[in-house]
């Protein structure tokens, strides 16, 4: 992922967990629409009078003296007004955020301390506009104006009816919006709402601020859950209208985990829902939107190993997964209308250990993934370099694949999984290098060949596709201009190299040993 990207997955990571409940009408709109966004700081106010636009660079930097920013939003080359934003700056060294909006004339100037950073900053969605991140890495300096010129994207808007299982409207329902996929939010311990509105004495509602992508609906009220919901993909500027929310009575269960000799298990993950909500989803009249099965609950349990699951349909059947580092899995079901539930954790077998350089130094986001016959499981490296695979049922032979950048990827095993068995440290060393040039008949370069590489698969039952270098997608390349390639990062092993020529029968196949074989120079033959 490119940096500017991760910078803006940090901005959103930090911003928009923070956010509450709050109205977000813009300027002259009719659209029912109010989204999530923070509480103004009013501890920024400065009785000083901003420079006037257009004069920034004239005044005289003065330490001691407040420094603003000047938010100015547009749509469509027009101002907009009364759009909430969220701002994140370092003063001195320290992360602050605080939250406002841009008056109806469609600015706004923000206070800082000289010498303050910003980060960024992220405009709510708005009936009419949709969220947008803008990233900054400005100084403020005392007594001058900077100003952020944004021009925001229209969004798209959402409408429709919020019913019972009878078919029975439900008036002051509130309809909240997730700017992500189903699959997205079944991950999430406690998923962001980004929009919201109430459902009016008809049970129906209407709601912008979307933008352009995937989207789910939900409806709350008390006593109630949604058991049908529209998820689907939307464009900016367009409406999908007649969309149906379905609830129906929701009970809260009552749970405790706790291992084998009664205490409570911490921490424990419990993930609660409808088995095969993901896959069974139905058909719409609108062909981009479906009606999925309700959220699943994601939970972690108190110091004792109890938890609560708030908003359980009353007439399901659910599954509930508990997962512990240090216990085995364990799955059990929900009978409906059942309000409270036991689950006991057995120990499993734990593969633990440390990653390391040359110089015993520990390795941090180390990936080591597990190569077992049900599924490739992965664990990443703390900060010291410790991981652990914990709860596993024994298990005769498993593999290990090890990868960090800037090191040699690594193939462990076959190993035997069982209890108390003794940490697995591992070393991480510079890696081997494959590389060479590859001529025609004549001996003049080749460029855009496509090479491969294949490793030799340490038994005959290994999955070739579970190869390092084919696992980590680094076994193939192209030549360049000069007909030159190259493989780095490799494990110690032999490796056959394979050259191609679109558009031509050519094949040259060679055994190679990373690190030992010097420098290649292959040759086509006619």
């Amino acid at each position: 992922m490119p940096m500017r990207a991760r910078t803006l997955l940090l901005l959103l990571s930090l911003l928009l967990p923070g956010l509450a409940c709050g109205g977000s009408e813009p300027e002259a709109t009719d659209d029912v629409s109010q989204t999530a966004q923070g509480s103004t700081n009013q501890g920024l106010k400065s009785p000083l009078t901003p420079p006037p636009a257009g004069q920034e660079n004239l005044a005289e930097i003065d330490p001691t003296a407040m420094g603003y920013l000047r938010v100015v939003t547009t749509l469509k080359g027009k101002r907009v007004g009364n759009v909430p934003f969220d701002i994140q700056w370092l003063e001195e060294g320290n992360p602050a955020k605080t939250s406002s909006r841009v008056g109806p004339n469609g600015e706004h100037s923000v206070p800082f301390e000289h010498g303050s950073q910003l980060v960024g900053v992220i405009f709510s969605p708005t009936s009419t506009t949709a969220p947008k991140g803008v990233e900054d890495g400005t100084i403020i300096s005392g007594n001058r104006t900077y100003t952020m010129e944004v021009e925001l994207q229209p969004c798209g808007i959402v409408s429709g009816v919020v019913l019972d299982v009878e078919g029975n409207p439900m008036p002051g329902a509130s309809v909240l919006a997730f700017f992500e996929s189903p699959e997205s939010l079944e991950t999430k311990l406690n998923p962001s709402v980004r929009a919201f509105t109430t459902a009016d004495e008809d049970g129906k509602f209407r709601l912008g601020g979307l933008p352009a992508g995937p989207f789910c609906l939900e409806a709350s009220m008390e006593g109630q859950t949604t058991i049908w919901r529209p998820c689907g993909l939307i464009t900016a500027e367009q409406e999908h209208a007649d969309l149906e929310i379905m609830m129906e009575p929701a009970i809260i269960v009552y749970g405790q985990v706790t291992n084998q000799d009664g205490d409570g298990v911490k921490h424990a993950k419990v993930t609660a829902g409808r088995p095969n909500r993901r896959r069974n989803r139905r058909n719409t009249p609108n062909p981009m939107v479906f009606h999925y099965n309700p959220r699943g609950i994601n939970v972690l349990t108190e110091s004792d190993g109890t938890f609560q699951l708030v908003g359980v349909p009353e007439s399901q059947r659910w599954m509930i997964h508990v997962t512990h580092e240090e216990y085995k899995r364990k799955i059990q079901g929900l009978e409906a209308g059942q309000i409270d539930i036991w689950l006991e954790l057995s120990k499993g077998a734990d593969l633990r250990g440390h990653v390391v350089d040359e110089n015993g130094r520990g390795i941090s986001q180390t990936q080591i993934w597990m190569l077992t016959d049900e599924g490739e499981p992965s664990k990443s490296t703390d900060i010291r370099g410790d991981y652990l695979f914990g709860g596993l049922d024994p298990m005769e032979k498993v593999y290990l694949i090890v990868y960090h950048p800037g090191y040699g990827m690594q193939l462990l095993g076959p190993m035997a999984i069982e209890n108390g068995m003794p940490n697995l440290d591992i070393v991480l060393t510079e890696g081997f290098v494959i590389e060479g040039i590859l001529r025609d008949a004549e001996g003049n370069p080749v460029s855009g060949a496509a090479i491969r590489l294949n490793g030799n698969l340490p038994e005959p039952s290994f999955l070739s596709a579970r190869l390092p270098e084919k696992f980590l997608g680094r076994n193939a390349t192209l030549t360049g201009a000069d007909g030159s390639f190259r493989f780095d990062e490799l494990y110690s092993g032999v490796f056959t190299v394979t050259a191609s020529v679109p558009g031509q029968p050519k094949v040259l196949a060679i055994g190679v040993e990373a690190g030992v074989t010097p420098a290649l120079d292959l040759r086509l033959r006619d």
